[in-house]
């Protein structure tokens, strides 16, 4: 299964590509020296510095090395199914019926959007890495209270915590599978014997946990939220009984496309289908199992939590709706595995474990259950497997930034230095709520010989597709009052010419200076109160100069040894695109 399932995401990946917050990471991996600052350089609410380590070593391997990238998010869910593995191997022994979480988790399509989008994948996947091996370390320290057990769950935390603060929401799971299973009585006597009992992995996961949230909060800005948050219940709600429910049953069979492939969106039947099929699961595991709603109180409970942090981080911002996107509880999944093994398996070695009751004419019914039990999973995986293949083609299919950057890296290839107009990212490159929106802020990774300049003479524009044109002006106010003859005005060097445009000019827009030259110099053009300088070439030349504020006229001074230019044009307004170069 595990080896199916890495050629499986192997496939699925090979027509892959980068997609927004990749090139923005990218470009600081391949621009910023590396160092401990710039591992630990807080990102959009986030600390990575594994993260970060990971695109260090995918930028210095070559120019935006996606066959490297997807090896890498292969390895990494591949290494994620074989803790899974571990853990209910760990938990429950080698029994069959331990493949039936594993299943579920493998081909739930709640997993696709954080394995084709890289930076989930590079972010999510290690936490489902540590949420499994921090299990099941844990379980084999509450059974025999090793210190090699505890230190192998700290391990798995600070593990998961270079790559995202949310494996702390694994934490509380680890108290739950101590007191649910490993403690008896009262909660009172519970909570004396779990302290008296295991208190040295307070000590130690208190530290690390403790430690790493103070940090957190002085070292990454924005991290504590102003307002009292209203949107916890809308986003549980929409996260858990929508798409989680739609999700962990094989759907959700309905995806609204958006940026980044697309959210979840089932429908009525869909909902219905998914909640009779969980509450035919929870009503069979806690009338055929003793103790089995205590894994089903422990699912609730970490979605309650993650809602929390979702409401609180992302929902304040961008409606609670936005927990329709699977990316955001790929944990999830792991935390549903556990549960559901939990409530059909006894766990072993455990104080409190799942007990099957013992029921009249019960073996008359144990067959007919078991093949139940295994079309049900059967039927699951099949339609999960479906729900990811299609969600995969939405997100390749809605990305064009291989198309994007492959024309820009061709046309730098083939002109050598080129002189552009600095422009908006197309959605597929520029990260959403950054700063970094334009071609220059990228261009370490899209174009290293690229420049930018406010003033050109072969000033060239890009298309929404990384195609390359001249360009050309298309003016909202021009000069008045040209002199007849075919020089236009001749300004020779030391001279200065003023000319008064047709209409006001407001805003960022650009100056065409069309001229005849007789060698090189320079000449210093003023608008308002700005001036800008312009390197002058021999021959003719449209030499474009980037103005920002208003004014009506321009005024132009040349100089250089023996310097003259016929100024035959002088146009304020926009840029257009040209014959392609």
């Amino acid at each position: 299964m595990v080896l199916v399932l890495g050629m499986f995401r192997a496939y699925m990946l090979k027509d892959g590509w980068f997609f927004q917050d990749d090139y923005e990471m990218l470009t600081f991996a391949s621009s910023t020296p590396l160092d401990i600052a710039h591992l630990l350089e807080p990102d959009n609410g986030h600390l990575m510095p594994g993260t970060r380590l990971v695109y260090i070593a995918v930028s210095s391997a070559g120019w935006l090395n996606w066959p490297l990238a997807a090896a890498i998010a292969v390895a990494l869910q591949v290494t994620a199914a074989l803790a899974a593995l571990a853990m209910l191997l760990t938990l429950f022994g080698a029994r069959w019926w331990v493949l039936a979480p594993l299943a579920v988790y493998l081909t739930s399509a709640i997993t696709a959007q954080a394995a084709v989008w890289w930076i989930s994948a590079v972010n999510q996947t290690p936490v489902q890495i540590a949420f499994f091996g921090a299990v099941a370390f844990w379980v084999q320290y509450l059974r025999n209270r090793a210190w090699t057990a505890l230190l192998g769950t700290v391990l798995c935390l600070a593990f998961g915590l270079l790559f995202f603060q949310k494996i702390l929401l694994v934490i509380p799971v680890l108290i739950w599978l101590l007191l649910a299973y490993f403690t008896e009585g009262s909660l009172g006597a519970r909570l004396r014997s779990a302290v008296r009992t295991y208190w040295p992995s307070a000590v130690v996961v208190g530290l690390l946990a403790g430690g790493y949230l103070l940090y957190f909060l002085v070292a990454v800005p924005d991290t504590t939220p102003s307002v009292v948050n209203q949107e916890w219940w809308p986003t549980f709600r929409t996260m858990f009984f929508d798409a989680f429910a739609a999700g962990i049953v094989g759907g959700p069979n309905g995806w609204r496309p958006t940026p980044g492939g697309a959210w979840a969106d089932a429908s009525a039947a869909q909902l219905v289908w998914a909640w009779l099929v969980l509450t035919a699961v929870v009503l069979a595991s806690v009338v055929l199992h003793r103790r089995a709603g205590r894994a089903w109180v422990m699912l609730l409970g970490y979605y309650m939590t993650l809602a929390a942090v979702i409401s609180l981080t992302m929902s304040s911002v961008l409606g609670s709706e936005i927990a329709l996107a699977y990316r955001l509880q790929t944990d999830g999944v792991c935390a549903a595995a556990l549960a559901l093994a939990l409530a059909f398996l006894p766990l072993r070695g455990a104080r409190a474990s799942n007990v099957l009751l013992a029921r009249r004419d019960g073996r008359a019914y144990a067959r007919p259950l078991r093949v139940a039990a295994l079309a049900l999973v059967v039927i699951v995986c099949i339609n999960g497997l479906g729900n990811w293949i299609w969600f995969a083609r939405n997100f390749h299919d809605g990305n064009d930034g291989q198309a994007f950057v492959t024309n820009l890296r061709l046309a730098e290839k083939r002109l050598g230095r080129l002189e552009l107009a600095d422009a908006g990212l197309p959605a597929s490159v520029r990260r959403s709520f950054s700063s970094k929106d334009n071609l220059s802020d990228l261009a370490p990774v899209l174009l290293p010989r690229a420049e930018f300049p406010t003033s050109s003479n072969r000033l060239a524009l890009v298309t929404a597709r990384g195609v390359v044109y001249q360009a050309l002006m298309a003016p909202v106010a021009r000069e008045t009052a040209r002199p007849k003859g075919g020089c236009g005005w001749r300004v020779e060097s030391g001279e200065s010419l003023t000319v008064r445009l047709t209409a006001p000019v407001s805003g960022p827009h650009w100056i065409r200076l069309g001229y005849l030259g007789n060698g090189p110099g320079s000449a210093r053009v003023q608008f308002g109160a700005q001036s800008e300088m312009i390197e002058l070439e021999n021959g003719l030349h449209s030499g474009f100069v980037r103005v920002d504020g208003d004014f009506d006229e321009v005024s132009l001074e040349v100089a250089g040894q023996g310097v003259a230019i016929c100024l035959d044009t002088l146009q304020a307004g926009f840029l257009r695109r040209g014959t392609k170069l």
